[in-house]
């Protein structure tokens, strides 16, 4: 017979199943039960299946475990917290929640997409550090190209030197001042404005980018509109 924690049917114990009592020994004996049988079933099956059918293994154990969870939450509703198997659903959902944690430990960390740089900078003497972080700081990580996008871009007005086809369009509609801003920072503040080569520089954005116009940019860039 199930050893009954006074704590878990009195009334100082708290209504929410959800809000466990610090310290509560079933915690340490559902991590018991754990270690010793769950913990070894798992890496049986790692050792087993396939990355992609161990990770399903897991999200369906991790599924069942919060199903479960669910359930004694709702028998618990509705038996007014006072019945004498509260300490029985108590454990049970203990056992769950402590299963999930132990679960998620054998899910892999989701992988970080490296942006390589894949460019060689025929167009200026700028370094191609400063040049993908410029436009990735201004273009990519404002989700107006994608990092394929930012990449074509790069390829195409800095090595290539010839406009990428078809023209690159900027996505989530932002103001065009705000695009040529980019543009002009890394003409006035990496390139120093090298004399006679403003609209070279404009064409940075109005040759490789659809509904920009060079002569329009350049134009701006002479009155420092930003």
């Amino acid at each position: 017979m199930m050893h009954k924690y006074p704590y878990c049917a009195s009334t100082d114990f708290k209504n929410d199943i959800t809000e466990l009592c610090e310290k509560c020994p079933l915690i340490d004996k559902a991590k018991v039960l754990i270690d010793k049988q769950i913990e070894p079933q798992v890496k049986q099956q790692q050792e087993i299946l396939t990355k992609e059918q161990f990770q399903d293994y897991l999200n369906n154990e991790i599924e069942s475990a919060q199903n479960a969870m669910k359930r004694v939450k709702l028998l618990d509703l509705q038996n007014n917290n006072g019945d004498n198997f509260r300490c029985n659903r108590i454990e049970v959902y203990i056992l769950n929640k402590e299963r999930i944690k132990k679960l998620n430990e054998f899910n892999s960390p989701p992988i970080q997409k490296v942006h390589r740089i894949d460019f060689t900078n025929n167009f200026d003497e700028i370094s191609v550090e400063q040049v993908y972080d410029h436009f990735k700081e201004g273009l990519l990580e404002t989700n107006y190209l994608t990092s394929d996008e930012l990449n074509i871009f790069l390829k195409s007005a800095f090595e290539l030197k010839e406009p990428p086809t078809p023209l690159l369009t900027i996505k989530n509609s932002p103001p065009k001042n705000k695009i040529m801003k980019v543009f002009y920072e890394y003409y006035r503040d990496l390139a120093a404005k090298p004399h006679g080569r403003q609209k070279e520089y404009a064409g940075l954005l109005g040759n490789n980018f659809q509904g920009y116009d060079t002569d329009n940019i350049s134009s701006n860039f002479s009155k420092t509109v930003y």
